[in-house]
């Protein structure tokens, strides 16, 4: 009798056990399966991201175009409402500058995105700042990027067909990717510099961006009266249309610098604690001089055409 109890306590206990960890083991690999099924591929994810990134890029570009061609009153509208607005509806123009303006947005902020820059500054960005980092460095330095990826294109067909060398095509287009890099790593670390909340780099940015601005104005000015900028096969329509998107580059880039000027006491109080009052002054009038004797270095060469390119 001992026995056969002895024998039934062991088998209900191995059996419990068994039962056990089965159950155990099932709902493991049932959760893990899960977890593995449930995942979105990467392709999908990939296309989730354009599609928020070209919504995003859209209603900035929306909030852009809309305060040029809308009244006051329609501009404190909700975008659904304000489109609209009998000046939208049905303007070609309108939505022919959104596209566009969507397009460059979209491209800058994928290069910030290498930098870590796809986003607010900081959790508190003010309107200021995201005006900065949105309308005038996004929609600027997405087009520069995209001019500079088919230069780079270029210069390597040259290559390969052995044209590259000292000729006036490889100059000109080592001088477009020089400008292009520049202006770009200009932007990345003015963005990083409102991050931090430095006021000295800040206002050098600021000044620079001013100092090039009044530079192109006065080469805009100074070309409309060069004829050595034109050859013989270039037409008056030709030129017109030249200038006249000459003139909405310098015009963009005063508005970029009356927005920046509003930074310049921003991060006011943070001059004493950077321990720079002394020098900021040496430097901002450093980042003044270093522009003015590149844009002098630029039309003394006869590379001003150039410069014009990258911009235009």
């Amino acid at each position: 009798k001992n026995l056969v109890s002895m024998t039934r306590f062991f088998w209900v206990r191995s059996s419990s056990t068994l039962n056990h960890y089965n159950t155990t083991s099932t709902v493991e690999i049932t959760v893990e399966e899960n977890g593995f099924e449930g995942e979105p591929p990467l392709q999908k994810r990939i296309l989730e991201k354009i599609k928020d990134d070209w919504k995003w890029s859209m209603y900035e570009s929306h909030e852009m175009i809309s305060a040029f061609l809308c009244p006051l009153n329609v501009l404190e509208m909700p975008i659904e409402d304000r489109v609209q607005c009998w000046a939208i509806r049905k303007n070609p123009i309108y939505w022919g500058s959104v596209y566009a303006t969507a397009w460059c947005v979209i491209t800058g902020k994928w290069l910030h995105a290498l930098f870590g820059q796809d986003g607010p500054v900081r959790p508190d960005e003010s309107h200021v700042e995201h005006e900065a980092r949105v309308i005038f460095i996004y929609s600027t330095d997405g087009p520069i990027a995209v001019s500079a990826l088919f230069t780079a294109c270029w210069i390597l067909i040259l290559r390969f067909h052995g044209n590259l060398g000292d000729n006036a095509m490889t100059a000109a287009n080592t001088f477009d990717l020089l400008v292009d890099f520049s202006y770009i790593l200009g932007n990345v670390f003015f963005v990083e510099a409102m991050r931090r909340r430095k006021c000295l780099l800040v206002r050098c940015a600021v000044v620079s961006n001013a100092t090039f601005a009044l530079g192109l104005s006065v080469l805009l000015v100074l070309g409309i009266f060069d004829s050595n900028m034109y050859d013989d096969t270039t037409y008056a329509w030709q030129r017109a249309i030249t200038w006249s998107i000459r003139f909405l580059v310098v015009l963009f880039l005063a508005a970029g610098t009356y927005v920046y000027a509003q930074l310049w006491d921003l991060y006011r109080p943070n001059v004493a604690r950077e321990n720079v009052v002394c020098l900021q002054y040496v430097a901002i009038i450093t980042s003044a001089l270093l522009i003015w004797i590149l844009l002098f270095f630029i039309v003394s060469n006869g590379k001003a055409p150039y410069l014009w390119d990258v911009f235009t």
